[in-house]
């Protein structure tokens, strides 16, 4: 047996192959973890939460149709303090409503600076779904 080097050079190159080739896709696999950690985490991001007192009128909003309640804004009546009273503090974020949502209530918080927060139509955090039954004037947790 003779030792042939050009056989173990190339048998050599191949298993540099083979670690550069695993290293790449060790590489790959821990790039597509960090990613989806940052997406998991990024998810709930973006939300902040203006201070309730920048609210300045609520609406509750049959959708798609539905009778029509009047709007309650900040500071017109001893009734719209204690609703606007009961508004939660942090504003919850809205909740996702899903693909088969095609009727509700939509309550809408309008803030000072114009910018309008929806809830619902099928599902509100429990805090914003109490301020609507106290709009219709039904008791919290109405249908």
């Amino acid at each position: 047996m003779t030792w042939e080097p050009e056989r173990g050079y190339g048998r050599l190159r191949t298993v540099n192959r083979l670690t550069k080739r695993r290293t790449s896709i060790s590489l790959a696999v821990v790039a597509v973890v960090v990613l989806a950690a940052a997406w998991i985490a990024d998810r709930g991001a973006g939300w902040s939460p203006p201070a309730t007192s920048h609210v300045v009128t609520i609406r509750t909003t049959p959708y798609p149709e539905g009778p029509q309640f009047p709007a309650v804004t900040r500071g017109s009546s001893s009734n719209a303090d204690a609703i606007f009273a009961q508004l939660p503090d942090p504003l919850p974020k809205p909740l996702p409503q899903g693909r088969n949502c095609q009727f509700g209530n939509i309550t809408s918080l309008s803030l000072d600076n114009g910018e309008v927060i929806n809830y619902g139509p099928c599902r509100r955090p429990e805090s914003i779904d109490a301020l609507r039954c106290l709009i219709i004037g039904d008791k919290p947790n109405c249908a």
